[in-house]
């Protein structure tokens, strides 16, 4: 009884916020559920053992091998909070092909105070616990000699709104085949902001999937230049 309940109580739940409230966010992470866009979609890419990867807030890593797992590719990790990056280095201890950084990316070098919340660990939410060190996405690029990515994975929890920019600027942008994105809502001005990256990244690379503020992907454009 206590199940049937609670069933329909979540569908209740589920009809206000898709009908009465509207709540974007929720009916584009429910969408993303219904259509079954964690393996279809976020993993499904054309990769191969020459391409190259970049996973931008990496966590601990579980993204990243299921993509080393299925395309033996190379692939660059940032994890800027020591701990989990220490996993992730358990993680592909045995993996020669997998790189892992701890430290974020920026629009500049700087030290961030950064929140302690599992994944969803922010420089721009919650409550700051621990000194974390960004750097200029563009000077870890040539630093690292990396010259494409198949695919920029970036789940950074509000630093889009930075990095981004950035990339469209220094012309990072070009370099990347695929870019699957998350923007997050609780950034200030989020919707406005979302709008004028999206604005710049139409010239170059068009969108494949877009579940609002969770997941979507920008795929190159096949006549544009580097």
């Amino acid at each position: 009884m206590k199940k049937k309940i609670h069933g329909i109580l979540e569908n209740i739940k589920t009809f206000i916020k898709r009908h009465v409230v509207v709540d974007k966010l929720f009916i584009a992470r429910e969408q993303f559920k219904l259509d079954n866009a964690e393996f279809g979609l976020r993993y499904a890419y054309p990769l191969d053992a020459n391409s190259v990867v970049v996973d931008l807030g990496g966590y601990t890593g579980e993204w990243a091998e299921k993509i080393s797992n299925m395309y033996g590719c190379t692939i660059y990790v940032f994890e800027p909070i020591e701990e989990f990056a220490d996993q992730a280095r358990m993680r592909f201890k045995d993996n020669p092909r997998i790189h892992i950084y701890t430290f974020g990316v920026g629009d500049k070098d700087e030290q961030a105070t950064i929140s302690l919340d599992g994944v969803s660990s922010s420089v721009f939410a919650g409550k700051k616990g621990r000194t974390i060190e960004l750097r200029d996405i563009q000077k870890v690029f040539k630093e690292l000699n990396i010259t494409k990515a198949d695919l920029l994975k970036m789940n950074i929890e509000g630093g889009e709104y930075n990095v981004l920019p950035r990339m469209i600027e220094t012309g990072l942008v070009p370099l990347c085949q695929d870019m699957q994105i998350e923007f997050h809502h609780f950034y200030p001005d989020a919707e406005a902001l979302r709008s004028r990256i999206q604005d710049s990244l139409k010239k170059t690379h068009y969108l494949t999937y877009d579940y609002p503020f969770f997941f979507e992907n920008w795929r190159k454009i096949a006549d544009t230049h580097i």
